[in-house]
């Protein structure tokens, strides 16, 4: 009989094909020693060259949503980054700055004509209001969270 773990003799043992290596933006195909040849099997094909093209380098676009993809979500009140986008100092706070845009204007008028006892809300709730984000380091808006875009939202955890 046979013991657990021991290959018939009859089939051989097949390699994986050979990995290209990427060094500087040239593809080397890598040389896998290989069995010795059997009659059935075909001559292994060797790994085309592919010359990838670099990255276009790009300016940093500013944050136009209180939550990115992949960073962090902006709130109303200073928070820890991780690292800025600017001048790339790590674990800092942020300094914020809430202010009343257009928008927190034209509910104010629309309260004024709908209902004015209540026509000074929005200038006094920050929801209603832009917050900006700036690195205490070099004071570029790192975040911003628009108006009425926190609003009715629960955090979980």
């Amino acid at each position: 009989g046979r013991k657990a773990g021991q290959q018939n003799d009859d089939y051989q043992r097949i390699e994986d094909p050979p990995v290209p290596i990427i060094t500087d933006a040239v593809v080397v195909p890598t040389v896998v020693p290989s069995a010795p040849p059997a009659e059935d099997l075909p001559e292994p094909v060797p790994t085309p060259a592919a010359i990838p093209t670099a990255p276009v380098p790009t300016a940093p676009a500013a944050p136009t949503q209180s939550s990115m993809i992949g960073g962090p979500a902006f709130g109303r009140v200073p928070m820890m980054i991780s690292r800025c986008r600017f001048c790339h100092i790590t674990n800092t706070r942020t300094r914020t700055r809430t202010y009343p845009t257009f928008r927190t204007w034209a509910m104010a008028a629309a309260l004024l004509i709908f209902f004015w006892p209540l026509c000074w809300l929005p200038l006094v709730m920050d929801k209603t209001k832009k917050t900006d984000h700036y690195c205490t380091a070099c004071g570029n808006v790192v975040g911003e969270v628009k108006p009425m875009e926190d609003c009715c939202v629960k955090q979980r955890g």
